[in-house]
């Protein structure tokens, strides 16, 4: 996505099940049910009234559209160079 959109910035959330203190018939699957997940959201637009007012977000993108301009993405990672010397600091301190 940052190679497609111009590396704009994002909006990282985790997702957990939820807090499960025990109620008659409430949810009883839960844990075959519910997994956590990680959503990225970009920020390319501003949010406005509806998004202000309601808290929903609306995607300007069509699923199609994403998928082709996210297909047509370099897969080519971003190599840093660290000085030397760094590589042997950063491996004494993990």
């Amino acid at each position: 996505m940052r190679r497609s959109s111009a590396d704009p910035p994002f909006n990282f959330l985790i997702h957990t099940s939820p807090f499960r203190r025990p109620r008659p018939g409430y949810w009883s699957t839960i844990q075959f049910d519910y997994h956590w997940h990680l959503e990225i959201i970009p920020r390319l637009t501003r949010p406005a009234g509806f998004e202000e007012g309601s808290g929903f977000f609306i995607n300007p993108v069509s699923p199609e559209e994403a998928a082709d301009v996210l297909a047509q993405a370099p897969l080519q990672p971003k190599v840093v160079e660290l000085p030397t010397g760094q590589d042997q600091d950063l491996a004494a301190a993990a």
